[in-house]
Parts: C-alpha cells; structure tokens; sequence
C-alpha cells in the first residue's frame, strides 16, 4: 500500500468509516512504514484532544462572510489538476532521439566503413522498421499510445524518399 492510500483510510478510520479489510490493510502499512506511524499516532492525538473541546457558536454572519471570501478567491483556479507525466514523455522523446541517432549514426560508419552509398530504399525501409517499432510500443500501452504518437510529431509513418529522386 503506498503512503497516501494509507494516510486516507488513516483518517476516515478516525471517522469510523472504514471497513475491516482496509483495517488490516493499514495495520499492516503502519507495521511497515514509521513515517505513517507517526501520522497515525498525531492524528489520533489531536482528534482526542478535539473531542474534549467544547463547543462554541459561531458570531452571526461568520459563515457568510467566510464563504464569500472563499468564492472570490478561487474564482478561475481549477479544482483539481490532474498530474503531468513528464518522466514518460521525456522518457519517449529520448528513445526516439536514440533510434533517429542510431539510424543516422549507423548510415555514417557503414558509408565511412566501406564507401559505399546507401541507397534510399535501405533508409527508407530502417526508418519504416524503427518507427513500426516504436508504435508498436504504443500498441502495448494503449494509454500512452497518444504520447508516442506525439513524440513522433506525426500520426502515420512517413516513407522516407529515395535519395536519387
């Protein structure tokens, strides 16, 4: 169980929402993990001590005013941002980086090495290979395959032309 599942059900277990199963569960983290254990343990004491707060009433139109004050501020902000992904995007930018340098790099050492032109068929069909390759990693992950594509910078493969034309 990661740490932030475990502080949720830490909290709504201090409410007495929370079912034997997922008990277990974080009983079983907090054997585990001291930092939650130590979470546990604080909110544990500040709900105790709450509970033997008594209870005021709040001055009238409090509440109002607190509520307009909260609506003028967040005007415009999202509610929830969704996390950005940036590891697996520059993750993917490099592999294609690495394939587009490998492709080009393995055409210099092959013409440096035997002084032969290769021909644009032969660039064409690797080009055509390494980006198969790379969609098909898309294809094994359908909810990164936009990632890729967009790596890619193109929506299809593209034939490379021959370089005699």
């Amino acid at each position: 169980m990661k740490c932030e599942r475990a502080r949720y059900l830490i909290s709504r277990s201090l409410d007495g929402d929370i079912s034997v199963r997922e008990m277990i569960d974080v009983e079983r983290h907090l054997a585990e993990c001291s930092h939650c254990s130590v979470v546990a343990h604080d909110l544990a004491r500040i709900v105790g001590e709450l509970s033997s707060v008594s209870e005021e009433t709040a001055p009238e139109g409090l509440a109002f005013a607190v509520q307009s004050r909260i609506a003028h501020q967040s005007v415009g902000a999202p509610a929830y941002r969704m996390p950005v992904r940036r590891g697996l995007q520059s993750t993917l930018c490099g592999a294609v980086a690495l394939i587009v340098l490998l492709i080009v790099g393995g055409g210099y050492v092959r013409v440096r090495t035997h002084w032969a032109p290769v021909s644009g068929e032969e660039v064409a069909r690797t080009v055509d290979g390494a980006t198969a390759q790379v969609l098909a990693l898309a294809a094994a992950d359908p909810l990164e395959d936009i990632t890729i594509v967009n790596a890619l910078h193109c929506a299809e493969p593209q034939k490379a032309k021959p370089l005699n034309e």
